[in-house]
C-alpha cells in the first residue's frame, strides 16, 4: 500500500496488478477461497485426527499448502458450482461448509500430504524433523502431481 501511487505510474505495475484475469474473476469463488482460510482450525484438526504421531509436527508447516490444496480440492470437485453458491456470499463459518472441508480434508488433503511425507525427495527432511519443505512451491507442485494422478485433478483458477 505504501508503493501504491507506483502502481498507477507505471503500466507495468499496473498491469500486474489489475490482471484482466483478477477483474475478470468469480468474486462468490474468491469468497469461498478466503473462507478456506478462515475455516483452516477445523481442517487442521481433521488432519491432526489423521496423521500419525511421528508427522504431527509437520501440520503447522503445512498450514498454507493444506490451504491451497483444499482450494484446487473444491475447484475440483463436482460439486463445485454448488458451493460458491451456497458459500461465496457472505464470510459466515457455515457448519455445512465446515463439513465439506474436512471430508474433503479426510478423503483428499491427508493423503496427499502424506504421500509427500514419504517420497524419497523427502525422506532425510523428515527423519531430521524439518517440514519446511511443505512451505515450498515445488512441494505444491508435487502434490498437484500426486493429485492429478490419483484423484484425475487439474490445477485450476477462479
Amino acid at each position: 500500500m505504501g508503493h501504491l501511487s507506483d502502481v498507477f505510474e507505471s503500466q507495468k505495475f499496473y498491469n500486474d496488478t489489475f490482471k484482466v484475469n483478477y477483474v475478470n474473476s468469480n468474486a462468490r469463488a474468491m469468497v469461498l477461497a478466503y473462507k478456506v482460510g478462515l475455516m483452516m482450525s477445523r481442517v487442521t484438526l481433521r488432519l491432526s485426527e489423521s496423521f500419525p504421531q511421528k508427522f504431527q509436527a509437520a501440520i503447522p508447516k503445512a498450514r498454507n499448502l493444506t490451504w491451497a490444496l483444499l482450494v484446487q480440492a473444491l475447484l475440483n470437485d463436482k460439486k463445485f458450482p454448488e458451493y460458491p453458491e451456497n458459500y461465496g456470499t457472505k464470510l459466515v463459518k457455515e457448519a455445512a461448509f465446515g463439513e465439506s472441508l474436512k471430508q474433503l480434508t479426510g478423503k483428499r488433503i491427508a493423503p496427499l500430504l502424506k504421500d509427500l511425507l514419504v517420497s524419497s525427495s523427502y525422506q532425510e527432511k523428515v527423519a531430521q524433523g524439518r517440514y519446511d519443505f511443505l512451505r515450498t512451491t515445488e512441494a505444491f507442485k508435487k502434490a498437484m502431481t500426486i493429485a492429478m494422478e490419483k484423484y484425475r485433478w487439474s490445477k485450476k483458477s477462479f
